[in-house]
């Protein structure tokens, strides 16, 4: 499955809170943490079992039934899982920020929750019964063990490692066994982290392929294909997708903190953000930092204005919500709700200033929204780049430019105006000299229309720059559903 599929169609179930994740080993490797053989490893060579043997629950239970029992093997894992200091990686953090009501979790680690402000930890039977109002829960359905040297959450037998402990989740586990298979029915899963042999994997498979027979919902993986092993990972990909599972392919695991950006940014609140202002006249410095050179002019050209207006109606036409902090990107904005005539909605507009800004008179509801956050720029920032999907750039100077980064750094999608040059213009230079490397909207930029946003005819640079905000909206396209 291509990712920018992926991407659409599990971002359109995280934002009808029609979605979740079963995060599995691979994303705790990352950190540190061991995978289910080296868990076992010491134990295998002791007890002389081949290293041929996969079938890891039965190698665990082989250890539970001949090497000292269940509590020395609790007590291995225990150490070892409590050896390495608990750091989030990438891959949880970017999990963190996807507004999922839940995540599910294999794993004994903490990272899961520690990568999630605010989330209530699920880690026994009768967690359940406070758990129903969170924000958002983490599910550890297979154990728990906390950081510092101590036996597991619910004892050693709240662990699931065994052949028998698999047997009998159902019964020992009977409230995370029912919600999971509840969720399976009515929840699109993206499983994260496991291997086609991992054993979780292979226990929540069977669970997908007896409840949802129907195939109620779309369920997700993504996997790592290991070069040579082609023919046998599509193999065992069409066996999935059998059992309504789509695999994502990754060639480097890399990749997987890819995905996960442009799902943080599909996902993120459906509104655009105005940046910009009227540029002044090129200065002859170059910074080494690389930020523009163009010094902020002290107000708005009438060309810069009429721009600002005309692009705020066909924005106000096209579905989009604005979000800015400028005069300009206000231009837009006010454009925009005076376009709406009797479907006039002042949340369509939201104008952002500091706390510690010159008083201003609160905007009317013909005006639309206003927001104070924070008393720094740097602040404003942060929380406004956390509530838009993607940017728009209109001349701007060197405050637009250090905008821009903040938003490739999170992975949104950019679009300079480059006829309305200063920051705009540079960007749009920047991209053109390697048009393939960006994208929009997790789907490569048609070069015609990227041109076209530096074209002498406003009309046409404006119709480009609507396509390519729509598109990097994750938005539906008028124009291209009719050219269908």
């Amino acid at each position: 499955m291509e990712v920018e599929n992926f991407v659409e169609k599990y971002g359109e179930a995280v934002e009808a809170h029609r979605a979740t994740v079963l995060v599995g080993a691979g994303l705790s490797m990352g950190a540190g943490y061991p995978s289910w053989n080296n868990l076992l490893e010491p134990h295998r060579i002791e007890l002389g079992v081949p290293s041929a043997v996969i079938d890891l629950p039965m190698m665990a239970q082989y250890v539970e039934n001949n090497d000292g029992g269940r509590e020395r093997l609790v007590q291995t894992i225990c150490a070892t899982i409590s050896s390495v200091t608990p750091t989030p990686t990438e891959s949880h953090i970017l999990l963190g920020q996807l507004p999922l009501d839940e995540i599910w979790t294999t794993n004994y680690d903490p990272l899961v929750e520690m990568a999630g402000s605010g989330s209530v930890v699920v880690e026994l039977e009768d967690d359940f019964l406070e758990a129903g109002a969170a924000t958002r829960r983490v599910y550890k359905m297979h154990g728990s063990i906390r950081p510092g040297d101590a036996p597991p959450v619910g004892g050693v037998g709240n662990l699931v490692i065994s052949q028998e402990d698999f047997d009998m989740y159902e019964i020992r586990h009977p409230r995370f066994w029912r919600l999971l298979q509840a969720q399976i029915l009515t929840k699109s899963f993206l499983f994260l982290g496991f291997s086609f042999s991992d054993p979780n994997f292979e226990a929540a498979l069977r669970l997908v392929r007896t409840t949802t027979r129907g195939r109620l919902m779309n369920h997700f993986a993504v996997m790592f294909c290991e070069p040579g092993n082609e023919t046998i990972f599509e193999l065992k990909a069409g066996e999935l997708l059998r059992s309504g599972v789509q695999v994502v392919t990754t060639a480097s695991y890399d990749e997987v903190n890819d995905i996960l950006r442009k799902l943080v940014a599909r996902t993120r609140p459906s509104r655009l953000f105005v940046s910009g202002s009227q540029p002044g006249p090129r200065s002859s410095s170059d910074d080494s930092d690389g930020s523009a050179r163009y010094p902020v002019a002290e107000s708005i050209g009438p060309e810069l204005e009429d721009i600002a207006k005309t692009l705020g109606k066909r924005l106000a036409r096209a579905g989009v919500s604005v979000t800015t902090s400028s005069l300009l990107g206000a231009t837009v904005g006010y454009a925009l709700l005076e376009e709406l005539g009797e479907d006039y909605d002042a949340n369509r507009m939201m104008l952002v200033r500091r706390q510690k800004d010159e008083p201003v008179d609160m905007p009317n509801i013909r005006k639309g929204a206003i927001t104070f956050i924070g008393e720094d720029s740097e602040e404003l920032r942060d929380e406004v780049f956390s509530q838009i999907r993607s940017i728009v750039i209109l001349g701007g100077s060197d405050g637009t430019h250090r905008e821009v980064v903040r938003a490739k750094e999170r992975g949104m999608g950019v679009v300079p105006v480059a006829c309305t040059g200063g920051t705009a213009f540079e960007v749009w230079e920047t991209m053109s000299a390697d048009l393939s490397g960006f994208e929009l909207g997790a789907g490569l930029i048609n070069a015609t229309t990227f041109a076209a946003l530096n074209s002498n005819v406003t009309a046409d640079a404006l119709k480009a720059a609507e396509d390519l905000i729509l598109q990097a909206m994750y938005l539906p396209n008028p124009t291209k559903l009719d050219e269908k």
